[in-house]
């Protein structure tokens, strides 16, 4: 499998065993005061919308929230209230503190700092399905939301925003003045045979394959808002007796994006998950999590909303 150029994504998170992939290769830094080029890593110059809490210019809030669940609403705006606390922190520190965000953060500043992209989330009704984006709105299915523990739903919000993300850079690259990322997309569909302008499976399952590169990087906002919002942070005990993070948790959830739905609706396993999980019946153990975590069930870590 081809893989895009390794870079680092720095978060609050358990020491992961591999590499995460790069937020500063995907968010450049180097465009001035212009919303559109200062993303990640803009010092002093962020701006965050809404209330003008400092004074100054008020923005147009960005992200939407339509959830009408009422635990999926809090799920999504503990994930949304994390962003805007480290801007904040950018704002009222001196000096500045280097404030690190993770992975769905830093997609969420994306869109806040945007005055031409909304990220907007609702729940409704998607049959069996978890989750849909389409553009940059995504839906949570109402049957999933009566199941599933807030851990998967929090790692389906992400996953949809993954989604909303790829969706957006790809397809305005020029107003996000990113050429870099949609050639490096363009280059990882040719390696691989994937077509990302094709048909509607096409497409799902172009993406599915692209977030194999976006595993830790998902577990590690995952684990983040867990930590937070969640059970508190899963553990498991080691070889000592010590109680410590249970990153493979995590992880396990993270590998659930790495599915894409044929022409016949039935969930295939990606390339890039045989790929980083070679053996079979390891990733019959991830399915068998990720199954608990969305029924609910008693062998689920999460809890129920």
């Amino acid at each position: 499998m081809c893989s895009l150029d390794e870079v680092v994504i720095e978060a609050s998170a358990p020491s992961p065993p591999t590499p995460y992939v790069s937020i500063a290769y995907m968010y450049p830094t180097d465009g001035g005061q212009s919303q559109g080029n200062c993303e990640v890593g803009c010092d002093n110059n962020w701006n965050f919308g809404g209330g003008g809490i400092y004074g100054g210019n008020v923005t147009e809030v960005e992200i939407i929230n339509n959830l009408t669940n009422p635990c999926a609403k809090s799920i999504f705006e503990g994930l949304r209230i994390e962003m805007i606390k480290k801007n904040i922190l950018q704002q009222v520190m001196q000096p500045t503190p280097k404030v690190n965000l993770t992975f769905a953060e830093s997609i969420l500043k994306l869109f806040n700092d945007s005055n031409t992209f909304n990220l907007s989330i609702t729940n409704g009704n998607l049959n069996n399905s978890g989750g849909s984006t389409i553009g940059s709105s995504i839906t949570i299915g109402d049957a999933y939301l009566k199941s599933a523990t807030s851990l998967s739903i929090a790692r389906t919000m992400i996953h949809e925003m993954v989604h909303a993300y790829l969706n957006t850079k790809y397809a305005n690259f020029i107003d996000l003045n990113d050429w870099d990322f949609k050639i490096a997309m363009d280059k990882y569909a040719t390696d691989n045979g994937f077509n990302p302008n094709g048909t509607a499976v096409e497409k799902n399952r172009f993406h599915h394959e692209f977030m194999g590169q976006y595993v830790d990087a998902m577990a590690i906002s995952l684990v983040s808002w867990d930590q937070k919002y969640g059970t508190g942070g899963i553990t498991r005990t080691d070889s000592r007796g010590h109680q410590t993070l249970d990153w493979e948790y995590y992880k396990s959830m993270a590998y659930g994006g790495l599915y894409y739905e044929d022409s016949y609706g039935n969930q295939i396993a990606t390339d890039s998950f045989k790929a980083l999980v070679p053996n079979k019946s390891d990733r019959d153990i991830i399915k068998n999590i990720l199954k608990n975590e969305q029924d609910g069930n008693g062998s689920s870590k999460g809890t129920k909303c």
